[in-house]
């Protein structure tokens, strides 16, 4: 039996170790979806190795019985070189980006950014949530250096060479992608052609390399649009295949959800959380957003700034980690807040009108299951309910 090593488990010899020695042609067929699957990372890699694992038993038993005496032996060696070249990918993504008390004056606004201490890693989202003119855009525009900080020090370990770093190859190898977008001329594969060439990408590898990007994104039917042909959501997407087709490990995004419906907004952030944790090709992203409870589902860590200030920099609901209420936003379109305060009464609740919701707070003794499970027995329709006992939507609140 031919050694497999770790690398073939998420490339060729995957396929080629399929070919030689399945002779169901419908295990090679699933063969070639895993690998796709291990490339574009849509699940937990551990979950890729059982399905490896069960995919290779298959194939053991469609071999002969005399090869097939080494079943064991070959799926025990598989599985551990799987596993150790995840942790290996794991391990990998070290610190791309590094700040330490940076800061930025605005004297003629008297605006303070100030103290922002972070690291931006690969293979992790990092979300930034605030307040408009708290200082996200800001923040962002010095990182891509769009805007000289005024204190502290700006670092990126992976891109610098020894302790020469020249700020203009640095900016080349970032993705950045503003609120505004700029309109561009042409076809849409006639520009994605244009910026894979630019940034390295020649001949043939070019052409692979964009029509990989073009119907990773869903942008197959639109090939041939120019930019005026295209909505928000799509123009979007676009931006995105722009700065994906030259494989950056960096990726900014200012405000990408501002104009975007609901169902545009969940398939952008999909496609962020699936080529930020890819395990062959793994990126940084950082993305600014008003969208709470989006970004807080698909983020691996969360800033929150106000005033030109982190206030939380931590992992999504994770916050206030000893609150001793449970708190909630809920909706009742049909009932009134005092008809709510008396039927939550026996769970000593304070409900608040917050304008769009209410905001309920119980004791920690009590439950919000309990709350819903009131209300409905009393015949009022609950159109909304969140727990957001560890959101950082508390902060919105006045939960500091």
């Amino acid at each position: 039996m031919t050694r497999m090593s770790a690398d073939g488990y998420v490339g060729e010899e995957l396929l080629q170790f399929a070919e030689f020695y399945a002779l169901d042609q419908e295990l090679n067929h699933e063969a070639v979806l895993l690998s796709m699957s291990f490339s574009l990372a849509q699940s937990d890699p551990r979950a890729l190795v059982a399905q490896s694992k069960a995919l290779l038993e298959k194939i053991l038993d469609d071999y002969d019985s005399e090869k097939g005496q080494q079943k064991a032996h070959v799926m025990a060696e598989i599985e551990a070189n799987a596993l150790k070249k995840y942790e290996e990918v794991l391990a990998a993504r070290t610190t791309l980006v590094g700040l330490k008390d940076v800061g930025k004056n605005f004297k003629s606004s008297r605006f303070h950014l100030q103290n922002i201490n972070l690291s931006l890693n690969l293979g992790e989202i990092t979300g930034i949530i605030g307040p408009n003119a708290n200082g996200k855009s800001t923040l962002l525009k010095i990182i891509v250096g769009e805007l000289l900080k005024d204190e502290g020090t700006l670092e990126y370990p992976q891109f610098s060479k020894g302790n020469i770093t020249s700020w203009a190859a640095i900016k080349r190898k970032i993705a950045y992608i503003p609120q505004d977008l700029i309109p561009w001329k042409g076809s849409l594969r006639e520009v994605l052609l244009y910026e894979a060439a630019r940034h390295g990408i020649k001949g043939k590898d070019c052409e692979l390399q964009v029509d990989f990007i073009i119907q990773r994104l869903g942008l197959s039917e639109y090939i041939d649009h120019e930019w005026n042909q295209l909505s928000g959501g799509y123009k979007l997407r676009f931006e995105l295949a722009k700065a994906l087709v030259w494989r950056p490990s960096f990726m900014v995004l200012d405000e990408p959800l501002a104009n975007l419906d609901v169902a545009a907004q969940l398939t952008i952030l999909n496609d962020l959380k699936n080529l930020a944790h890819s395990f062959k090709n793994p990126i940084c992203v950082i993305i600014t957003s008003q969208h709470i409870h989006e970004i807080e589902h698909v983020a691996d860590s969360l800033l929150v700034l106000e005033t030109g200030k982190i206030v939380y920099f931590g992992k999504p609901f994770e916050f206030n980690p000893n609150n001793s209420l449970h708190i909630a936003e809920l909706s009742c379109p049909d009932a009134g807040i005092q008809e709510i305060r008396n039927v939550l009464l026996p769970l000593q609740a304070r409900v608040e009108d917050r304008g769009y919701c209410l905001l309920i707070e119980i004791p920690h003794q009590h439950t919000l299951g309990k709350a819903l499970q009131i209300l409905l027995q009393q015949g009022i329709e609950v159109a909304y309910f969140r727990d957001i006992t560890h959101s950082v939507k508390q902060i919105f609140y006045g939960h500091n």
